[in-house]
């Protein structure tokens, strides 16, 4: 069996229509850290919190800022059953630097949750700094959608940064708008370009704004995907406050689990169709029988998916190529996204066969396209 892929949609088809801030750490097999650094006195710590009943093998990549990193070498680590890899100094003790500003790439063969704090010690009364989260692949901003970055400010009291990360192989284009408390756009940047797995840090007054005490970065890729977050920094402490973006998730916050349905054609045979959802949103595996009018037979199909399959590409449609004995072979074309309530997937599969002969010989060319409908049956 071989397996052909459509063209992925600019627009995500399974995305939920009415998004909302993420209000936890999140967990991924592929996370991205979008701010980290070891510089002039600052410090960053990383936990690794595994929450499975096996042991998960993940790897650290340090990614420069405005650097193609596709080559940098990861670092691999175990990490056991239930446990939290503490990795204090992380840049240094794990990672080797000892200088460098920029993100860190997570990768896992499980779920996992990972989170940060970067801080600096060296005023002598204790300690200031702030925390990121490592944000799962999936949550990524793509073309046409739009993120916001809220308390920002730029005066004599308070600076603004801004951060990104590429989290695509090929360069990501990415354009910043700040806003005032009522929407109006104060300022727009000049479309940036991130190289391949690039970290990206920019002050708030590379926009070209005058001073400003309340606003909102509007952000939106035009090309590739990022991750992108802020920070304001009080002037008289330097104790900095972190700024997230938000991103949508799914009401029950998790399509994770094994989808069940029915395949039915225009004369109501039945067929079925089961789909294996991970918890980072992408599809290991999915099987279907096919009921075909014109030709009086079911045909099976199924495919296990390495790497996974984003679960918003099934929006755009995934091909199935399955062979029988006797020569023939069907391309089956399966397509579906989600119901307003997100607890439906809903679409179609359509078959094109080709190469059978004798009793069979009915079962070439366009077969009528069937209604597919699933719900989730587990987590």
């Amino acid at each position: 069996m071989t397996i052909r892929w459509r063209q992925r949609l600019a627009v995500l088809g399974l995305a939920v229509a009415a998004a909302a801030p993420a209000e936890a750490v999140s967990p991924g097999r592929e996370v991205w850290l979008p701010a980290a650094a070891r510089l002039s006195g600052w410090v960053t710590d990383l936990t690794v919190l595994n929450p499975g009943d096996q042991p998960t093998e993940i790897e650290l990549t340090w990614l420069d800022r405005d650097r193609d990193n596709r080559t940098s070498a990861p670092v691999h680590l175990t990490v056991a059953a239930g446990a939290t890899a503490v990795l204090d100094d992380v840049i240094l003790a794990v990672l080797g630097r000892t200088t460098a500003a920029g993100a860190i790439r997570i990768v896992a063969d499980q779920p996992v949750v990972v989170s940060s704090r970067i801080w600096n010690g060296s005023g002598g009364d204790g300690t200031r700094g702030q925390g990121f989260e490592a944000v799962p692949a999936a949550a990524a901003l793509v073309p046409g959608e739009v993120t916001h970055i809220p308390g920002l400010a730029e005066n004599a009291a308070f600076r603004s940064n801004l951060f990104a990360v590429n989290t695509a192989a090929a360069p990501t284009t990415l354009q910043l708008e700040l806003l005032d408390p009522d929407g109006t756009v104060l300022a727009t940047s000049p479309i940036y370009t991130l190289a391949p797995w690039a970290a990206f840090y920019r002050p708030v007054t590379d926009l070209g704004a005058p001073d400003f005490d309340r606003g909102t970065v509007r952000a939106r890729v035009l090309s590739g995907s990022a991750i992108v977050v802020g920070s304001r920094v009080d002037n008289t402490s330097l104790d900095p406050t972190t700024l997230e973006a938000w991103w949508s998730a799914t009401p029950a916050g998790s399509s994770a689990g094994i989808w069940y349905g029915t395949v039915t054609d225009a004369g109501g045979f039945l067929g079925g169709v089961a789909l294996a959802v991970g918890d980072d949103d992408t599809v290991d595996r999915v099987d279907l029988t096919y009921p075909s009018p014109v030709c009086d037979i079911f045909f099976a199909a199924g495919a296990a998916f390495s790497p996974a399959l984003p679960l918003a590409d099934l929006a755009g449609g995934v091909d199935l190529e399955e062979s029988y004995p006797g020569g023939g072979h069907v391309l089956f074309t399966v397509s579906l996204a989600t119901t307003d309530d997100a607890t439906l997937l809903a679409g179609t599969v359509v078959g094109i066969g080709s190469g059978f002969t004798g009793d069979l010989v009915g079962c070439n060319g366009a077969q009528p396209a069937a209604q597919v409908r699933l719900g989730k049956a587990s987590r």
